[in-house]
């Protein structure tokens, strides 16, 4: 019993893999080739002042190759107008280019601004001369299986980010009037503010960042157990880097003051 179970569901599984011919009654299955895109270790990764210099390969995750393929690229999430950049790739692997002039012309655009996200996939066309899209209209056309492959890459991107985005992220903070740091992480609340969980490595707070005077600050904000703290600086947004001068008080009265320096990790 248990071996004819298991034959049916073998029948059924090659049933929904295959498809049949007009011109037979074999059933033939098409396997689809499956992109691996990365960004090249020398590449921008971010476009700034509309400015890229993108470098990535293409290749495939296994090496079942597709008889032709097209570069795409979508633009801000709207996959019904994706655009060709390049019209066909035959031979893997290959080292592409893009820059962010190509990308204007790509789209049409007279510049491209903070939070334009491009994406890059690969169409590939199979020996049943189909095409098979990178992008659906609803998005990355790759289910949750084949994109948690080890080292699984279909898409890349480039962005342009919102200034506030040079602030988000991992931070090792200097604290030299405890001979101290410890890792934070900010994140941005809106186009003009940051918080991390761990002020002074215990306490939920929020950075208010002046991205035109490059300065950042704290308001006096209080903290569980009658803390309080004050805090404002200097930010890179180059390097992501703040400093600033800080107090912490308990109970009204000061008992640290000191000098904050928040080093970017990623």
């Amino acid at each position: 019993m248990r071996t004819n179970i298991l034959k049916s569901i073998f029948l059924v599984a090659i049933i929904l893999l295959c498809a049949c011919t007009s011109e037979s009654n074999i059933p033939k299955s098409t396997l689809v080739s499956f992109p691996l895109i990365t960004v090249d270790s020398t590449s921008d990764v971010l476009i700034v002042n509309g400015v890229l210099n993108g470098k990535f390969h293409v290749d495939m995750y296994y090496k079942d190759l597709p008889v032709d393929s097209r570069i795409v690229v979508a633009l801000n999430g709207d996959y019904t107008n994706t655009k060709i950049f390049i019209p066909t790739i035959k031979t893997f692997p290959t080292a592409e280019t893009i820059t962010g002039d190509q990308l204007k012309q790509l789209f049409g655009l007279s510049s491209i601004i903070a939070g334009d996200l491009f994406e890059i996939g690969l169409d590939v066309k199979m020996q049943d001369n189909v095409w098979y899209p990178a992008f659906n209209p609803n998005g990355i056309a790759y289910g949750s299986g084949p994109l948690n492959l080890p080292g699984a890459s279909p898409i890349i991107s480039f962005k342009a980010p919102l200034p506030i985005d040079a602030f988000v992220g991992k931070y090792d903070v200097l604290e030299p009037a405890e001979s101290y740091d410890y890792l934070i992480t900010f994140a941005r609340v809106s186009p003009t503010q940051i918080s991390t969980p761990l002020y002074w490595n215990s306490w939920p707070a929020v950075f208010t960042l002046d991205l035109v005077n490059m300065t950042y600050s704290m308001p006096n904000t209080a903290f569980p157990g009658g803390y309080a703290g004050i805090e404002s600086g200097t930010i890179n947004i180059a390097t992501g880097q703040m400093i600033g001068n800080y107090t912490i008080y308990q109970n009204g009265a000061p008992i640290e003051t000191g000098i904050h320096t928040y080093n970017k990790l990623n």
